[in-house]
């Protein structure tokens, strides 16, 4: 794929091949699909069709079709001697009953082939659970790559339940031996699972003692003996429960890290034993029975588990290599490692009655009968979260064929899956630990059906947070999870007999391909898709530090078969290595109301935008994690040449102006965007797109008690130009009482500043302190390190301009230093209706500006509450948003819709471009009509799919007619609630679709 200074065409991405027809919608057979070419993108599978997409695996059809013989792999060490257990138990799936349930003493397994050179012995662990261990009757003599065939049977009694043949591999290292060792590199490479706990000083020391005098207790904390939630709550409130939790558990894992390295074998030994203790101790103490009911401990510590897992399985990994030679003399060490392996068993897939609940719409569909066809649980980056423990957990499992959980609602049937043959996670039942690990790695790619699914959108994009609406995490969560989560499996298992299967590496593969190409410039990221990364200091060097690295370990992690875009992503890997990577283009994010206007080449530039509804939000602000992006996704417009502009900028500018926002300009403390739990309610809100040019426009209005203000506003983006208008500006709370601004441009200050202010030139030098408000009343400029800000005021019309100290950043105690100026319309402090109107222009000299003016003044604007337009005459490009059904008349052009749309109308030739989309989203709406005062060529047109995946569906059609007066008249056939099979239930996420096409003029 090349990316230096690669223009997509309007033909290329959007496939358009025109064809007359019939006005009526054709069945799918009579449908001529429109052909694509020179793409150099191809999705690898497809949102429209359920059952190609990555999300399934085999169906669940009965519980009487339920295995109940968990033995799936087994293996053993080349010259092992009469009596070695082999690797790898024969497991009863029903040892989830225990111990609430009794597992009947009549049950037991049985060797049925095999008895010559295997034995085996039934026994129950400290919890009732039934496990068949086989060992060798006499020395193996058999060679590496060689197999034993032998059998199992259940029994019940007499009865006979179940057969079961297994294969024993005969190998020069066992695939556990293999897989231990890489797991002890996670730990230690992992700071979750160790490093951070690290000891200061000889604290370690007393700790020991302690734990040696009081049989693996630390004194200092106590919760050992409290047994049930009401002696737990009568201790301890619940923030001072889970601290002691989360203290004993560190203190374990810091123990573990600091004895890892103890270099007196005898030492380490004793220390890991008494450490296998502790855990055991810990593990017993824990309040696992219900865990995910328990109410004594804050909500976060049950879905986010790990705070106390991930400590406590780190530090078994690091004991476990000296407690091995022991294990099969000594009871109590067995029991031990049975307790600490317990604690995962039921704590790493807890689920919240929430998560559990088939209404749940973040990971499940709401039409009856269609939970098969969910994404199942954690459709999300809480998997990444749970993979490391996951991981680590089968290494201290030791064992195949044990199961990774015991939760009961894991296994089928459970409650409204098991009536519709499924599972939470369709169609997965826990089978056998490197099984199900591979399974959850396997089904990593995710694709939504709805706003509120997390995972892959089919605009491109990634949502983990969704909860009232959806967000854009392409850095934290959705990058990680995509990339680091799937690759240590994949790490982990590669060349196995469990090696991840490719779905997952093409849904990865893709995701990167697609959107890192558009969203990372000179190397940095756009910080309005970062999720909660946004203050991140890595987000200007995202590209090397963390894109490159994750991205090539999942490369190099895939088996034997590649993904079809590996080639393809290596290649823009490298060109991100040499800073070459370039790409020209516009594209829409329609799902999460996104849009890159961007070229490469001599005179490279990035610019976005960042809007919200009632469907999606800006990047969420945590505390001490960027606290301070409670107006991220607002209207957010970057415009970036170096690449460098807010990266520095971030630390010192004041987060109550971001550029592009609308709103109240408090001095006050942000709040963090978790605090405010009310939101926007506007459905107004969309993107549409060409490839080349687009437009995009929202309503803004928030409900929450701190936003203050509301309006109208729209951005177009030409070939090297964007024009914003905005109106209907009112406040609407009384807030702090400070003016309402329309903030211009926020940004780092390098160079002075040149203006034209009502005709008066004037220069600012670099570094003063400058705090003006001035009124103009004609159109004017200011001029910044090759970047025009073009103000063209209604009126009299009060802007500021503030820059150096005068800038009240937000972040004071961030210790970077950066100059920052702001240039922003002063809308008063109680405006009636206010508007504005602006261009910005990249790559101009100073000489330059005066003459750009005036040919931005040729550009046609049209700026109310029923229509916002732009008119480029020259360029014959048409660029409308349509707040209502209503017609504009400009120059020879007349054009009308009996619906709210987004309209883009280009002339090329005697071709006429037209595109369209349906701002509010509704797929209660079955079609928008457009007319035009041409006489187009009549017939029907079927457009293609937007965004990564360009195809025909039967349902997208434009219909075109003319009367006799040279009108013509474009149906334009939007997908809707009865569309819903034709997009794989996935109608909703495409209501709102950029649609393009070109039409013949007659």
């Amino acid at each position: 794929m090349t990316f230096k200074n690669l223009y997509i065409s309007t033909m290329a991405l959007s496939g358009l091949l025109f064809f007359s027809c019939s006005h009526a919608k054709k069945k799918s057979s009579e449908l001529t699909e429109p052909k694509t070419t020179n793409n150099d993108f191809q999705l690898s599978y497809s949102f429209l069709n359920l059952e190609d997409s990555p999300n399934g695996i085999a169906a669940l059809k009965s519980e009487a079709q339920i295995k109940q013989i968990l033995a799936g792999y087994f293996d053993i060490k080349v010259g092992s001697s009469k009596g070695t257990q082999i690797s790898g138990r024969i497991n009863y799936r029903n040892n989830f009953q225990a111990p609430g349930k009794v597992i009947s003493p009549e049950i037991k397994f049985q060797l049925t082939k095999g008895q010559e050179t295997l034995a085996l012995n039934n026994y129950r662990d400290q919890y009732g659970r039934l496990f068949g261990q086989i060992s060798l009757k006499q020395d193996c003599l058999l060679k590496d790559g060689d197999s034993l065939a032998f059998s199992v049977e259940l029994y019940d009694g007499d009865s006979l339940i179940e057969t079961k043949d297994c294969q024993l591999h005969i190998v020069l290292e066992t695939l556990w031996s293999k897989y231990m060792k890489k797991t002890e590199a996670l730990v230690h490479h992992n700071t979750r699972l160790a490093a951070r706990y690290k000891l200061k000083g000889k604290i370690h020391k007393p700790l020991f003692v302690d734990l040696e005098k009081n049989q693996g207790r630390f004194s200092d904390l106590n919760f050992y003996d409290l047994k049930t939630p009401e002696q737990r709550l009568e201790a301890f409130d619940r923030k001072a429960y889970s601290k002691v939790l989360v203290t004993a558990a560190e203190r374990l894992a810091g123990l573990a890290l600091n004895n890892s390295r103890e270099k007196d074998t005898k030492l380490r030994r004793e220390r890991a034993k008494l450490l296998a203790q502790a855990i055991a101790e810990y593990s017993r103490a824990f309040p696992l029975d219900n865990f995910y009911t328990y109410t004594n401990l804050p909500h976060n510590d049950i879905t986010h588990q790990w705070r106390f897992g991930d400590p406590l399985i780190g530090a078994s990994i690091l004991i476990l290599p000296d407690l091995l030679n022991d294990l099969a003399n000594d009871k109590v060490l067995r029991e031990n490692l049975e307790a600490m392996n317990n604690f995962h068993l039921f704590s790493s897939f807890s689920l919240t009655e929430k998560y559990r609940d088939p209404n749940n719409q973040r990971y499940y569909l709401k039409q009856p009968g269609t939970l098969r066809k969910s994404s199942g649980i954690w459709a999300d980056a809480n998997r990444h979260h749970r993979m490391r423990t996951w991981i680590c957990q089968v290494a201290l499992q030791m064992d195949y064929n044990q199961p990774l959980t015991y939760l009961p609602y894991w296994y089928f049937p459970y409650k409204e899956w098991g009536q519709q043959a499924t599972n939470i996670l369709p169609e997965w039942e826990p089978r056998g630990s490197f099984t199900d690990l591979k399974v959850w790695a396997d089904t990593n790619g995710r694709l939504t059906c709805l706003f509120n699914h997390s995972g892959l959108k089919p605009d491109g994009s990634i949502s983990h947070h969704t909860g009232t609406r959806q967000d854009m995490a392409h850095y934290a969560y959705g990058y990680e999870w995509q990339s680091i989560g799937l690759s240590e499996v994949a790490n982990m298992l590669k060349g196995s007999a469990f090696e991840v299967g490719l779905a997952p590496f093409q849904a990865s593969t893709d995701f990167f391909l697609y959107n890192y190409p558009k969203m990372i410039y000179k190397g940095g990221i756009d910080y309005q898709v970062t999720g909660r990364s946004h203050y991140s200091s890595k987000i200007g060097q995202f590209g090397r530090e963390i894109f490159i690295p994750g991205v090539q370990q999942v490369l190099d992690t895939q088996g034997q078969n590649k993904s079809s875009n590996s080639a393809k992503l290596q290649n823009y890997v490298e060109q991100l290595k040499d800073d070459s990577a370039e790409l020209s283009g516009n594209f829409s994010y329609w799902v999460n109301d996104y849009m890159i206007h961007r070229q490469g080449g001599e005179k490279p530039y990035f610019m976005s935008v960042k809007t919200q509804s009632a469907r999606a939000c800006g990047a969420e602000g945590f505390k001490g994690n960027g606290d301070y992006g409670f107006h991220n996704g607002s209207g957010i417009f970057q415009i970036k040449v170096s690449g460098r502009e807010y990266d520095k900028a971030r630390y010192a500018m004041d987060w109550h102006a971001m550029p592009g926002l609308t709103e109240e300009f408090r001095d006050d403390r942000i709040p963090l965007s978790s605090e405010k739990k009310a939101y926007s309610k506007e459905t107004y809100c969309a993107s549409l797109s060409d490839n080349l040019t687009g437009l995009s426009a929202f309503r803004y209005s928030r409900t929450d008690p701190y936003s203050s203000a509301a309006a109208n506003k729209a951005y177009f983006f030409e070939s090297d130009q964007v024009h914003f208008l905005g109106n209907s500006i009112i406040r609407t709370k009384q807030g702090q009482g400070k003016s309402i601004y329309t903030s211009i441009e926020q940004v780092e200050w390098l160079q002075d500043l040149h203006c034209s202010f009502n005709g008066k030139k004037s220069t600012i030098k670099q570094g003063i302190t400058y705090d003006e408000s001035l009124t103009l009343n004609q159109p004017s400029w200011l001029y910044h390190k090759g970047i025009g800000y073009f103000i063209f005021p209604k009126n009299d019309q009060q802007i500021t301009l503030k820059a150096g100290s005068a800038i009240n950043r937000s972040d004071k105690k961030s210790k970077i230093k950066q100059d920052i100026f702001l240039l922003a319309f002063d809308h008063g402090k109680d405006p009636k209706q206010e508007s504005y109107n602006y261009s910005i222009v990249p790559h101009l000299t100073l000489a330059e500006m005066d003459s750009k003016l005036k040919q931005l003044r040729l550009t046609k604007r049209k700026n109310n509450d029923d229509v916002q337009v732009i008119y480029n005459r020259e360029q014959q490009i048409f660029q409308a948003a349509f707040l209502k059904a209503g017609e504009v008349e400009i120059d020879d052009l007349k054009i009308s819709v009996d619906q709210p749309a987004l309209v883009q109308i280009k002339k090329i030739n005697h071709q006429w471009h037209i595109s369209l989309s349906d701002p509010h989203h509704d797929y209660e709406l079955k079609e928008i009509t457009l007319t035009i005062n041409k006489n187009l060529v009549e017939g029907t047109q079927n457009y293609l799919t937007y965004g990564p995946e360009q195809k025909a569906v039967p349902c997208q059609q434009v219909i075109i007619s003319n009367n006799k007066t040279g009108q013509s008249q474009l149906r334009f056939l939007l997908a809707d609630e009865s569309d819903a099979e034709a997009y794989a239930l996935r109608h909703e996420l495409y209501a709102a679709m950029p649609i393009n096409i070109i039409v013949k003029e007659k």
